[in-house]
């Protein structure tokens, strides 16, 4: 098994669960464990792969959760 560790920048840290739900049904073989400012990745193989995967979704979770508040009152005018 390969093992490698993702610093987590300290704007992401409340995104990560939302990000781990995800990466969990797109790798299923992959473990994840979270320390303190990092996720470490255990893998049997393509962990570089799986590290990149775990940045680009930390990005993605982030992008949706801000602009949420957006979407929402695009949808409310649009509704009524």
């Amino acid at each position: 098994m390969e093992r490698v560790a993702i610093d987590v920048p300290e704007g992401f840290s409340s995104f990560v669960e939302p990000a781990l739900v995800r990466l969990g049904y797109l790798y299923p073989s992959l473990k994840i464990f979270r320390d303190e400012n990092s996720l470490v990745l255990e893998a049997p193989e393509g962990l570089e792969t799986c590290a990149a995967e775990v940045r680009y979704q930390l990005y993605r979770e982030r992008i949706y959760q801000e602009t949420l508040p957006i979407r929402c009152c695009l949808y409310e005018g649009l509704v009524r």
